[in-house]
């Protein structure tokens, strides 16, 4: 009896044959990225990528993390600005942050301000839909001196008569954890809010890597209900 051995197709050949990668899968989509075809050799690095990285967090993975895995540096520099242009063109088709959205913003944000080498204070006013009336870079620089007066973080959103307000700074520190006086700022500005009527929604911290929103850490709890 004679066997008839079937050669596995490549993820390179199957694009070849559909023009599309729509039905490749994880493994195949690192192979194609890899180039595996003609670099077999980074097979097993194809394999770790598809099994160790989670796609949720797929936007975070640095060009270093992906040469800690094996990827040739080259590569991974390429890797990753595919990703930023796939996630920037999810954001321009999106068109995220023009609506309220704890995650969604803070990566919005995370993308425009997180690279700024000096740091950027920005008041983002809403209206009752919770739809962007205006966004506003408030102050550029050291943001301690400026946070001290939350009447002038206000003044946008007074003269929008916006509903709530979002405030964003970076950290270009790269360490997104709130400070202690990012926390009794955040305290003082939701107190002054509360008197004039206008609610203070979320304060997000971004740096070029990563985002810290005070309301996904449940440390800013309010009356937004189900809005």
């Amino acid at each position: 009896m004679t066997t008839v051995s079937k050669k596995m197709m490549t993820a390179a050949e199957k694009v070849s044959i559909c023009s599309s990668l729509e039905h490749l899968d994880i493994l195949e989509l690192f192979q194609v990225v890899l180039d595996v075809d003609n670099n077999p050799e980074l097979e097993l690095v194809a394999q770790a990528l598809a099994k160790r990285i989670n796609l949720k967090y797929l936007e975070k993975v640095t060009v270093t993390d992906l040469v800690d895995y094996g990827v040739p540096y080259d590569k991974a520099l390429s890797l990753r600005a595919m990703l930023e242009l796939s996630y920037r063109s999810f954001i321009a088709k999106s068109n995220l942050g023009r609506a309220f959205g704890s995650y969604l913003l803070s990566k919005d944000l995370q993308v425009r301000y997180g690279k700024m080498s000096q740091e950027h204070l920005v008041v983002i006013c809403l209206d009752a839909r919770l739809q962007v009336i205006e966004e506003k870079v408030v102050h550029i620089g050291s943001t301690s001196k400026s946070l001290a007066v939350p009447k002038d973080l206000l003044c946008p959103a007074i003269k929008n008569q916006a509903e709530c307000i979002v405030l964003c700074h970076n950290h270009p520190s790269g360490d997104v954890y709130p400070s202690k006086k990012d926390d009794e700022m955040t305290e003082r500005l939701r107190d002054v809010c509360k008197m004039l009527g206008i609610q203070l929604l979320d304060h997000i911290i971004v740096s070029n890597h990563d985002s810290y929103s005070y309301r996904e850490n449940q440390r800013i709890l309010d009356e937004l209900g189900e809005r």
